[in-house]
């Protein structure tokens, strides 16, 4: 089951020929017992009780699994794993094995001595509670979480304080905090988010401080690609997405469906934020940019091949820009729009005074054609087929599916790439690789 992501793992943690396995079990296991047998051997042999004791035992390039069960009490939570270089896996996935800190506690910690080669996955982490990330807090640490459940922990699901952890093919679903980041909250990081959800999280409970429901992100250059971004609320803005003072990169993504108080209902952001072929779609703010609030004086959004479609605001119903002096000593600020379907055209942008809005090539105002109820794929005479921007660079990429970038020679507008092999045979869309519990 989850044996080929396993192996694909190992081989980034530089695993010496000492290495070992440890076992743990919540159902037969004593802390008392080696850690080193999956079973009892009727002397000093099996598995551990609590995953911290495993933790303790392990040195580096050891491996860890954890059998089936929920995990809780002293031991389960507040992991931390000290320094080492360890994989920690479970047996059936997050479906089966769940970590429940009861609201005592976060489930992991990573120092800033943890790197990417500081594996977790394969659990739910639930019920924890701390303000700087309920389920899992980055203090400094760069681990690697996959395939990983974070869902209902109050203060965030994840919180990260500098360092570039990897958080891929996970669901952060139904966190709360009062404060900025109910899904995920980056400062001053380098992040990678890639193949996963954030869904159905709540920043609200304050009126001052209640930005970014789904993903908040001040400071540093992080990556988003590849992830929803959904049916997240804000108090005040960013109801899916809140970037400030960052170079972040968001591509590939479906950000739908979120409510803010104020500003930017799908994504609220300043400084030279990169949105490119994403789907931001049905996002409601109650002030201004249903979809896109941009609101800078200083810097350069831009987005390119991306839809905006079905947003709602009072001010900009697809995208606001401006929100006071534009105008600094550094000069004039600007927002980039090309080679995007904008529901309305020019008309739906609310630009302030004096702002430079750049309404670049290649922007349309036609209806997508979106062939599912999500808005994530299109059907295949959409106008956004081949419609992207020629001159960019895509080698490598994919889009939110996991299917390459780009057919037919050029790239489409949007999340999805429509790929057509022959007359009968329309490839978009699909089983999407890396929810949990895919490899």
């Amino acid at each position: 089951m989850i044996a080929a992501p396993i192996l694909a793992a190992v081989t980034l943690l530089s695993v010496s020929t000492a290495s070992r396995t440890f076992y743990v079990s919540a159902v037969s296991g004593n802390d008392a017992w080696s850690g080193t047998e999956a079973w009892w051997d009727g002397e000093s042999g099996g598995p551990k009780s609590t995953i911290q004791a495993a933790i303790d035992a392990a040195a580096d390039g050891d491996t860890i699994i954890v059998e089936d069960g929920t995990y809780s009490g002293v031991g389960n939570r507040d992991l931390n794993f000290k320094c080492k270089q360890l994989l920690l896996y479970s047996a059936g996935g997050p479906d089966n094995c769940i970590i429940d800190c009861e609201y005592l506690g976060s489930g992991f910690i990573f120092d800033a001595c943890d790197t990417r080669n500081t594996w977790v996955q394969g659990f739910t982490i639930t019920h924890g509670s701390h303000p700087d990330g309920g389920g899992i807090r980055c203090d400094g640490g760069s681990p690697t979480i996959r395939h990983c459940r974070v869902v209902a922990n109050i203060g965030g699901g994840i919180g990260v304080d500098g360092g570039t952890p990897l958080i891929s093919c996970c669901n952060v679903d139904n966190n709360s905090n009062l404060n900025a980041g109910a899904g995920i909250r980056l400062f001053a990081s380098d992040a990678v988010i890639i193949a996963s959800q954030v869904r159905g999280n709540s920043a609200t409970g304050n009126p001052f401080t209640g930005n970014g429901g789904g993903i908040s992100i001040v400071s540093g250059m992080p990556h988003v690609s590849t992830t929803t971004i959904s049916a997240n609320v804000a108090d005040v803005s960013g109801g899916g997405l809140y970037v400030e003072d960052s170079f972040a990169i968001v591509e590939n993504c479906l950000i739908s469906g979120n409510l803010a108080g104020e500003g930017g209902g799908g994504v609220y952001c300043t400084v030279d934020v990169t949105l490119r072929n994403c789907n931001i779609v049905d996002n409601v703010a109650a002030a201004r940019g249903g979809g896109l609030n941009v609101t800078t004086d200083v810097g350069a959004p831009t987005a390119v091949n991306t839809i905006f479609w079905g947003n709602d605001a009072p001010l900009g119903r697809q995208i606001s820009v401006g929100f006071g002096s534009v105008t600094t000593s550094e000069g004039e600020a600007s927002v980039t729009i090309s080679f995007c379907d904008v529901a309305g055209g020019q008309a739906g942008v609310a630009a302030d005074t004096g702002f430079d809005l750049r309404w670049g090539d290649g922007n349309l105002e036609l209806d997508p054609l979106f062939k599912d109820q999500a808005r994530e794929h299109l059907r295949i005479f959409s106008p956004c087929f081949n419609a992207g921007d020629p001159g960019g660079s895509y080698d490598g990429e994919a889009d939110i599916d996991g299917q390459p970038r780009v057919f037919n020679n050029r790239v489409d507008i949007g999340a999805d790439e429509i790929w057509i092999t022959d007359a009968t045979d329309v490839r978009s869309g699909g089983q999407r690789q890396g929810g949990p519990g895919n490899p």
